[in-house]
């Protein structure tokens, strides 16, 4: 959320960084199934504990996988298998 009044950040559902990092702490450690998506389980997947989280059926599909791999190895000039 961009804003030029910093104030309303009180407004949104939100959690401290320390809280952020449990998601990607909780993902690279614990065994997942291939595919998983976790995040944070409160209000709106803005807040709260690492759990599995909605993944829209559009972002499931191979194509925007493909694409997005292509586009990381281009942009990142990296190139994994």
């Amino acid at each position: 959320m961009r804003t030029d009044k910093p104030e309303m950040i009180d407004e949104f559902p939100h959690m401290s960084a320390n809280q952020g990092a449990f998601s990607s702490l909780f993902s690279a450690t614990e065994p997942l199934t291939g595919g998983s998506y976790i995040g944070p389980n409160g209000e709106g997947e803005m807040t709260g504990f690492p759990a599995p989280a909605f993944i829209a059926e559009y972002a499931k599909g191979e194509p925007i996988g493909s694409t997005l791999w292509e586009y990381r190895n281009r942009k990142l000039e990296l190139n994994f298998l």
